[in-house]
């Protein structure tokens, strides 16, 4: 079982996904924080990370990078969710193994874009 980590500062949006990604027969673990991302990669790191861009305690960008410099983890995926547009996320996004949806995300495309970045089509 594929397991990924979703962090997003706004727990609706977390629940939201853990709800969305549970049935389709993934094991999904949860965060509020950046920091405590990092804290549960560190303890059992995934296979996929789902991670907002704009968070309060640390971006997005700043959690990807802090992953592969610091945990020294480079072949993590990271799917990016967003309500920034499309020319600023290209601008900011240098992460390697990194994709980006747009919010109001489609449910469907969401879980189709899970699948294809962990080869489960």
């Amino acid at each position: 079982m594929k397991k990924i980590l979703i962090c997003d500062d706004i727990e609706d949006i977390v629940e939201l996904l853990r709800f969305t990604l549970e049935p389709e027969g993934f094991a999904v673990d949860t965060t509020n924080s950046a920091r405590e991302a990092i804290f549960k990669i560190q303890q059992n790191q995934p296979d996929l990370l789902v991670s907002n861009v704009m968070m309060p305690d640390m971006s997005g960008y700043e959690l990807a990078k802090y992953i592969q410099k610091n945990l020294k983890i480079d072949n993590l995926p990271i799917l990016f969710i967003t309500a920034i547009n499309e020319e600023e996320f290209k601008r900011e996004s240098l992460v390697q193994l990194s994709q980006v949806m747009f919010k109001p995300l489609d449910i469907q495309n969401f879980i189709d874009k899970i699948k294809s970045m962990l080869n489960e089509e």
